[in-house]
């Protein structure tokens, strides 16, 4: 069914009236109630009324949504109107007292109603310093202020993409910015429903990361370390490996209690309690520091874990595909380049699955997924350990004698 605009009058002046897919419009034309009123006001109203039909139909034949604050801002540029600038600080400042608010424990997630961990706040901060720098760059039309339309959120895309950003940091700069506009809305700082258009969106890519396999965390066990750096992150990455650690997790890692063969632990994402089978090299690691496994933080991890490796004697090599300035592209590297915190829980599920062929519904009450399809979009199964696995099957082997084809370690 059509949508059709109509001329009301209020305060003794005529408004152009639409019921768009968010809010109804009511436009000021600024013609006044006169009798009689001139021809030229007569055909103001007439143009005010065919731009919006004409807008209408656009979006109707486009099957895509009208809203307020687009078509009073494509009304605005038509009609030549100026509004008075609004001043760009206000989402700013509001957006740093979110953030104050988080850390204090004032604004909750909003299904858990748990707090934000302090990696998420430092997530939120470094996305408004994109937002920020984009709208400072001269070369971009990108508005930083509560009145953005659509158009101004493909810019803050465009800009990223230009400045060479992996896909999924552009999914974080534009995906933080919507959240934020959907809390502000809800607080009543702003009117703007620009946050649930469907353009309003960019995919997230598929991380192409590693798993480590049983070999690589055993090797990197038994390696003989001898500065105490090394030792300790060693320890702690290969006990974590057997845990199912979650990175935000870290600094929780003596909340795991042994008891008997199992840890049990409350974990911090769930709220629910989990109880993980103890493997031998995790019992040697937890009675070496009585319990008490030293802690180490996420960056300090994350730049000691490749180091190790590699010293570790960990080879290989693994071809990543990732989206850099929206261009698909790939590069090799080698294994122990690839080895980070969130390794640990790759490695267990992955090990649990994929090697010792445990059914997901026998992993998911250790892993904490609520979902078999969650699951096994986390389980990390390489292409070239399928690959292999299918090579070395009878069906791929010279009869009566050996492959003449590389072996499986190659």
């Amino acid at each position: 069914m059509a949508k059709t605009c109509s001329i009301i009058k209020a305060n003794n002046y005529f408004y152009v009236s639409f019921s768009c897919d968010d809010h109804r419009l009511r436009y000021p034309t600024g013609v006044k109630d006169t009798t009689p009123l001139p021809d030229t006001s007569k055909k103001h109203l007439e143009k005010i009324v065919g731009l919006v039909n004409k807008y209408a139909d656009k979006y109707i034949f486009l099957g895509q949504p009208i809203l307020r604050n687009e078509l009073q801002s494509y009304l605005d540029k038509e009609t030549g109107v100026k509004k008075k600038k609004q001043p760009i600080n206000n989402l700013i400042e509001d957006h740093k007292k979110w953030i104050t608010d988080m850390e204090a424990g004032k604004v909750l997630k909003k299904k858990s109603k748990k707090r934000y961990s302090p990696k998420s706040i430092a997530q939120f901060e470094r996305m408004r310093a994109r937002w920020e720098e984009c709208a400072a760059d001269p070369k971009s039309r990108f508005v930083l202020s509560y009145n953005m339309t659509i158009d101004h959120v493909n810019e803050l895309v465009v800009w990223a993409v230009k400045n060479e950003y992996a896909q999924n940091s552009i999914y974080n700069i534009i995906n933080n910015l919507k959240i934020f506009l959907s809390w502000a809305y809800k607080e009543g700082k702003h009117n703007n429903r620009v946050f649930e258009h469907p353009n309003f969106n960019v995919p997230q890519e598929d991380a192409d990361s590693i798993a480590p396999t049983y070999e690589e965390v055993e090797a990197l066990y038994n390696y003989p370390f001898t500065k105490s750096a090394e030792i300790k992150h060693r320890d702690f990455f290969v006990y974590g490996c057997f845990l199912a650690l979650r990175v935000e997790d870290l600094r929780r890692i003596n909340d795991y209690h042994l008891v008997g063969n199992v840890f049990e632990v409350l974990t911090s994402k769930t709220d629910k309690k989990v109880t993980i089978p103890c493997h031998w090299i995790a019992r040697e690691i937890h009675e070496k520091y009585n319990g008490k496994i030293p802690i180490v933080h996420r960056q300090n991890l994350a730049s000691m874990l490749p180091k190790i490796c590699e010293k570790a004697g960990i080879k290989g090599k693994k071809l990543i595909a990732y989206t850099v300035g929206g261009v698909k592209v790939d590069r090799y590297y080698e294994r122990w380049q690839l080895f980070q915190p969130h390794s640990m829980r790759r490695f267990y599920a992955t090990w649990m699955y994929y090697v010792l062929k445990y059914p997901p519904k026998a992993i998911m009450p250790i892993t904490g997924h609520t979902s078999e399809a969650q699951f096994l979009k986390y389980v990390k199964i390489e292409d070239e350990l399928n690959a292999k696995e299918i090579a070395n099957s009878p069906a791929f082997q010279k009869p009566g004698g050996s492959s003449s084809g590389p072996s499986a370690e190659s």
